[in-house]
């Protein structure tokens, strides 16, 4: 689980539910939510609850410093990326709650991931209810794979458009791991990459210099490009921000290698 901090101007949209308010974070331009007040709202036991998620869902959560409404003070909130919340809803099994929690948690099945989205997407909820917009033919479980799918594949162009220098090779990969991520299971197999590549770091151990004179070097010769590597999103050294960065193919490789000799020679 990671850390994260937001800015003021980036605090909690309240969303009410089921006579409850639920809240949304913007966490990287992805939205996120406190998974305490819908445990809590479910009637629930956040302590177990919390246990679970940590088991089950712990690369898809984040640790938020915010003030929630009704709190004197900021605090670390353990939440949840949207795209899983279908996922760990439907991970609890309603005859196995007691009765007088089954109503309120099939309630929050059916709705609640809905609502959130609709906020998150247009600012308020125009529908009433999932079960006003289900296709008699279709079952509410297909009903949720199809929209979480949806709702990743939003995520992954957001992300997309974001890099304007990923390759494509880059983008398949984004879509494919949010959308298997999504949906527990590979829908979209990985990309195979055909030529091996090389971070600035493995580079420069190669070569025996540091990752940021391979940068400089890239930048100088206009290595940059599809010829000798492709741009990837990686997690910043610095941050848990993710980051456009370049990978070097073995042509790259070459060119610096020689690059640098010509340098010593001179």
């Amino acid at each position: 689980m990671n850390n994260s901090n937001i800015n003021n101007s980036n605090c909690p949209v309240i969303v009410p539910f089921n006579g409850n308010n639920l809240y949304l974070v913007n966490n990287n331009n992805e939205p996120f939510v406190p998974m305490k007040p819908i445990v809590e709202g479910m009637g629930l036991d956040w302590k177990s609850q919390y246990s679970k998620l940590k088991q089950k869902f712990n690369t898809c959560m984040v640790e938020i410093t915010i003030q929630l409404p009704n709190d004197i003070q900021n605090r670390l909130v353990s939440c949840l990326s949207l795209r899983k919340l279908p996922a760990w809803l439907y991970s609890i099994q309603p005859n196995k709650v007691k009765p007088e929690l089954r109503d309120a948690v099939i309630k929050y099945q059916e709705e609640c991931d809905e609502v959130l989205w609709q906020y998150w997407t247009k600012g308020q909820v125009t529908k009433e209810s999932v079960k006003t917009v289900l296709p008699k033919h279709i079952g509410l479980a297909e009903y949720r794979k199809a929209r979480a799918i949806s709702m990743a594949t939003k995520s992954a162009e957001v992300i997309c458009n974001r890099f304007d220098n990923l390759s494509k090779l880059s983008q398949q990969v984004i879509f494919a791991k949010m959308v298997n991520s999504s949906v527990n299971e590979e829908l979209i197999p990985l990309p195979i990459l055909e030529n091996k590549t090389f971070s600035a770091s493995e580079v420069g151990d190669l070569l025996g210099v540091s990752s940021n004179k391979i940068g400089r070097i890239a930048n100088k010769l206009n290595l940059k490009t599809d010829e000798y590597g492709i741009f990837v999103l990686d997690k910043s050294r610095s941050s848990d921000k993710q980051v456009e960065t370049f990978r070097y193919n073995e042509k790259a490789i070459d060119v610096i290698k020689n690059h640098l000799i010509n340098k010593e020679i001179a």
